[in-house]
């Protein structure tokens, strides 16, 4: 093709010959980001001028035209952004050396007017690409303008300049940067600025854009000081937030003046992210921290959970009364749906059970003074269906239940048991769902799933656990009826759902796939004969001629063999190679000329001497082979079977279709006239199968071999395209032998 001469021409290059060329005449080529990114010297020559730098520039900040058509308003302010940061250096050195350019490019967050969140994109990405490939010299610009952060935390609400907060942290080229410009923003306060934002006068995105920079923040930090432990420069803006006073302050913010929900759930979501230690590999899976690891963890916790725990009773006073919410009871299948759990009580109970987890004994005593458990429990029973709130319940009680003591007495599993009446609890709530299930119209209740568990964490933990003592304490000191009831539900009720929800696949008992069953429905559709033979790899014209003279030898497959690859393609030469003619496993279809010939054969009476046993052949059972098959009779096939060879025979059971050698040739004279006369019917067999185009001819060298081995009887040499009539007698030939019965084929 002509482009593979390279004879084909970028239009670009003949517009910029002209002189009176403009920048818009060039963005509008549909292909000018191709050749760009492929350094195009002449396009990038022309755009890094720097007058047309400077409108590129300008397209990426300022906001278009109000008249311009709404589909057209941001095509080139985009086609400009994207030319910018293709990553072509010439660019890249052109926008970075410009000085001028860098401050228009930054004032660009110097308005207290909110900011177009397709425009802001724009810029967040032209920055980003500044940070990535000249990172230093970003920086110290950057450092140079004072309120830098100050215009990135105003317009934080926007989430493009929050991606860009998170480059300056993650996506500078060397270490020596990441720790100039984390220190660099521990110094601008950037952690207590972004708390700060957690107040009722700024919106609800800001708030959620607060906690996922925090959060972010804290994952990322905490990735680096796993991968760097050797190194003595701490991360200033990981130590800052764990500190005691920044988690103060956040709780601060979050309990101070009236509840707004936004402000506590993204609080709560920013608590659980400090309480929460992860370290994945790299196949994904969780690993085991390290000794310095755990240390620098337990450090962490500490300052956080001593900054919480005078703050636990707001926590679970929230149990009781969450923030004010929008709400109207709502009709369901189940029921009216009225006054919801709520995000804000959700991710309370779900921070009470990071706090039990960490099984500090402050925190223990502070909980079990608050009675912030039967709480738990009440809205566990009490919001049926809410699934979430019933997973954490469930590793709040786990959490319990496999903590060691932290005291002298195990005051949370105590007043789980006796003063929460967990057991009690749930042998009335199965007994009630019971009596409900049987009602007309009713439905099994949310929760009994959870509580299935929970029973059986308990049954578990009080056979073989470091607590199992004091659960068997603790269940003993219970009424005798309720001890009874539970000895009864966890042999009855308990073992039943056990049981049913611990499916055995036994062999056999797997049900057929539905695709089976589908399948039954249509065996008795009966489908067109024509389709069914081209599904076996007839055409129409085959089908005829193998119903007229019943020619087709594999028509069942009886012996497994291999099907032709290629079905129903009769254009296909179908003379085999030499691999197929040397198998002896390749018995294929033989063709109508050639059976009509070999049919012709009525006198030849081919058989095995009767002295001689019958080999066992891959080909046929029966232990005689001088017995013809009914089977043969009716279909006028020829029966292949073998002779078994004698026992001074060293050669294999198989006929050799090589041509044979000089020795071979002067022993076969010696012999007598048989072997040559059996070669001139060999050859013949060849010779018309090759003309007749067969299938296989190794079926023809299997009867010329048969016939071989016979020792009376007269061959007659015909041309070579016809084989007449012949008969030959057995013989006592020591060679392996493949002999066989032909039947009277229709003349």
């Amino acid at each position: 093709m002509f482009w593979r001469f390279n004879y084909l021409t970028s239009e670009i290059d003949t517009l910029l010959d002209k002189e009176d060329v403009t920048l818009q005449d060039i963005l509008n080529e549909e292909d000018v980001l191709q050749e760009c990114k492929s350094q195009n010297k002449k396009l990038v020559d022309f755009l890094v001028l720097p007058e047309h730098f400077e409108q590129l520039v300008n397209m990426v900040i300022k906001e278009p035209s109000s008249e311009t058509e709404e589909r057209l308003r941001y095509k080139f302010p985009n086609i400009a952004c994207e030319l910018i940061t293709s990553d072509v250096n010439q660019i890249t050195d052109a926008l970075a050396e410009n000085m001028a350019l860098l401050v228009k490019l930054v004032d660009f967050l110097d308005t207290d007017d909110p900011l177009n969140p397709l425009q802001a994109s724009f810029f967040s990405k032209v920055m980003g690409l500044l940070i990535t490939r000249k990172s230093e010299l970003t920086l110290d610009f950057l450092k140079s303008r004072e309120n830098f952060i100050n215009h990135v935390l105003l317009h934080l609400d926007t989430s493009a300049v929050m991606d860009l907060l998170l480059r300056l942290i993650t996506s500078m080229e060397s270490q020596e940067c990441k720790n100039s410009c984390v220190a660099w923003l521990s110094e601008q306060q950037v952690i207590q600025k972004l708390i700060r934002l957690l107040n009722h006068s700024q919106s609800s995105e800001t708030h959620s854009n607060v906690a996922q920079s925090l959060y972010d923040i804290i994952r990322i930090s905490r990735e680096q000081v796993t991968q760097y432990l050797d190194q003595s420069i701490p991360d200033t803006l990981l130590v800052t937030i764990e500190s005691e006073e920044v988690v103060s302050m956040l709780l601060d913010q979050m309990f101070s003046g009236e509840k707004t929900e936004t402000i506590l759930t993204n609080g709560l979501s920013i608590l659980q992210t400090l309480m929460e230690f992860r370290r994945n590999s790299i196949d994904g899976q969780m690993e085991l921290p390290t000794s310095q690891e755990i240390e620098k963890m337990t450090q962490s916790m500490s300052h956080t959970l001593k900054a919480i725990i005078p703050r636990l009773k707001d926590f679970h006073l929230l149990l009781h009364e969450p923030p004010k919410q929008h709400y109207l009871p709502m009709p369901t299948t189940l029921g009216m749906l009225g006054q919801p759990l709520g995000n804000t009580r959700l991710q309370t109970v779900r921070l009470i059970a990071f706090l039990l987890a960490a099984n500090s004994p402050a925190v223990n005593e502070e909980l079990a003074r608050l009675g912030t458990l039967n709480t738990i429990l009440n809205l566990y029973f009490e919001y049926i269906w809410n699934n979430f709130l019933h997973t954490q319940v469930e590793q709040c009680i786990t959490a319990i239940l496999k903590n060691e003591s932290t005291g002298s007495d195990h005051v949370l599993l105590s007043q789980l048991i006796k003063e929460c009446r967990l057991l009690e609890r749930i042998v009335d709530a199965f007994d009630e769902n019971q009596g409900q299930e049987s009602k007309v119209g009713s439905h099994r209740r949310g929760y009994l799933g959870h509580l299935t568990r929970i029973s059986n964490s308990i049954v578990n933990n009080k056979v073989s656990s470091q607590n199992s003592q004091k659960i068997e304490e603790l269940v003993q000191g219970l009424t005798e009826d309720l001890r009874k009831r539970w000895n009864a539900f966890v042999l009855g009720t308990l073992a039943d759902l056990n049981k049913q929800n611990s499916t055995e696949f036994l062999y056999g008992s797997v049900s057929a796939p539905s695709s089976v069953d589908a399948e039954s429905e249509f065996r008795d559709i009966a489908f067109p004969q024509e389709v069914n033979m081209q599904k076996l790899g007839f055409t129409g014209d085959e089908q005829d001629e193998e119903q007229d003279d019943g020619s087709c030898f594999n028509q069942e497959n009886p012996f497994g063999m291999k099907e032709p690859e290629e079905e129903g393609d009769s254009s296909k030469d179908s003379s085999d190679s030499e691999e197929d003619l040397d198998s002896p496993w390749q018995i294929h279809q033989v063709p109508d000329s050639l059976t009509r010939k070999m049919d012709t054969v009525e006198d030849m009476d081919i058989a095995s001497d009767d002295a001689n046993p019958a080999m066992q052949s891959p080909w046929s059972t029966s232990a005689e082979a001088n017995v013809s098959d009914p089977s043969t009779e009716q279909s006028g096939w020829a029966k292949f079977e073998t002779v078994t060879p004698s026992q001074d025979s060293g050669s294999e059971n198989w006929a050799n279709f090589s041509p044979a050698s000089s020795v071979e040739q002067d022993d076969a004279r010696g012999k007598g006239s048989e072997t040559s006369q059996v070669s001139d019917i060999r050859s013949s067999a060849y010779a018309a199968a090759s003309n007749d185009g067969a299938t296989d001819c190794s079926r023809v060298a299997v009867l010329a071999d048969g016939a071989s081995n016979q020792s009376s009887g007269a061959v007659t040499e015909e041309p070579m395209n016809a084989i007449t009539s012949s008969s030959v007698s057995s013989s006592s030939s020591p060679q392996p032998v493949l002999s066989s019965t032909v039947e009277n084929g229709p003349a």
